[in-house]
């Protein structure tokens, strides 16, 4: 029968956090991907309890289970799946961890052995990957992925907003840029633009990237009082700033948009359809050489 010393020699080389405890839930063995975990030396390590580890439970006494658990004589082989666990690092910096453990005979005693999987970083991953899909990678703004979430019905421009003020933006005459700069040329004039739209609104308002030369902004007008005065002037203020030279890559350009806009209340039934009217006014705009047509 292996020692103790022989199954962490094996253990050591593991990627995955393991760590074993007597049936006091005193810690006997820790790979070095656990003590990284945690944050601990070796010997710092081998002087900890469970308890020590984990931070408390209302009801729930870790090393009391750890105890019964291994007292159980559970076979290795029927390793069971155990819900999230608390835990606490060296620093004490609180994370949540997914545990794996089995009961097993290791030379003459019984111990527990665990496999841990740090939840919290996992999760924390999968967030920003999330918030990574729902960024446009060329202007910085939110993409179409994300006015899909933003359109569900459990957003919180549905739950939260009373009103939304709906731009839909084009830039004129961007093709020819395009034609005559090159696309690194318009490349950067979006980029100067989406910074320009960002620092135009507030930090509950919603700036989307449409696709090539359109942008979509969702402002929140539920505590404004005259909506339809407040919308004219935003809208006459990123035309102003739109408007402004853009100088780079050492070309002087000037650029101007067209904008279809409207307001959109919570007694209303379709905010992509109300973004749609937008997207139509935009183009009645472009046709008739106004920068702003509003839905009526």
């Amino acid at each position: 029968m292996k020692s103790l010393t022989e199954v962490g020699s094996f253990l050591e080389f593991l990627a995955q956090p393991i760590l074993i405890s007597n049936n006091a839930s005193e810690i006997v063995f820790a790979n070095t991907a656990c003590l990284h975990l945690f944050g601990y030396s070796k010997a710092q390590m081998l002087q900890c309890h469970i308890e020590d580890l984990t931070t408390p439970i209302k009801h729930l006494n870790h090393a009391k289970l750890t105890e019964k658990y291994i007292c159980s004589h559970a076979p290795a082989k029927e390793m069971t799946e155990r819900n999230l666990i608390p835990c606490v690092d060296a620093q004490g910096n609180k994370f949540a961890s997914r545990i794996s453990i089995a009961s097993a005979h290791i030379g003459e005693e019984l111990y527990g052995v665990a496999i841990l999987q740090d939840f919290t970083s996992v999760q924390n991953r999968i967030s920003e990957l999330e918030t990574q899909s729902n960024i446009d990678i060329l202007t910085g703004l939110f993409n179409r992925r994300y006015l899909h979430e933003i359109l569900k019905a459990d957003s919180r421009v549905h739950t939260t907003w009373l009103a939304t003020g709906v731009l839909y933006l084009d830039l004129n005459k961007f093709k020819p840029i395009n034609d005559n700069l090159g696309h690194r040329m318009g490349d950067q004039i979006l980029k100067i633009v989406a910074n320009r739209l960002r620092e135009t609104v507030r930090f509950d308002d919603i700036a989307f990237r449409e696709g090539g030369d359109e942008f979509l902004i969702l402002l929140n007008l539920t505590d404004v009082s005259n909506r339809q005065k407040v919308l004219e002037k935003i809208c006459s203020k990123i035309n102003k700033i739109i408007a402004e030279p853009i100088v780079t890559q050492g070309h002087s350009v000037n650029i101007s948009a067209s904008i279809g806009a409207g307001i959109y209340t919570d007694q209303q039934d379709d905010l992509a359809v109300f973004i749609h009217a937008t997207d139509q006014a935009m183009y009645v705009a472009k046709k008739h050489g106004t920068s702003v047509s509003f839905v009526k």
